[in-house]
């Protein structure tokens, strides 16, 4: 998670198994 933290937490919300 770096300067797309933001744009991460998003897709993290639909992909939780994508959040290295």
């Amino acid at each position: 998670m770096d300067g797309r933290g933001a744009t991460y937490l998003r897709l993290d919300a639909s992909s939780k198994e994508r959040v290295d």
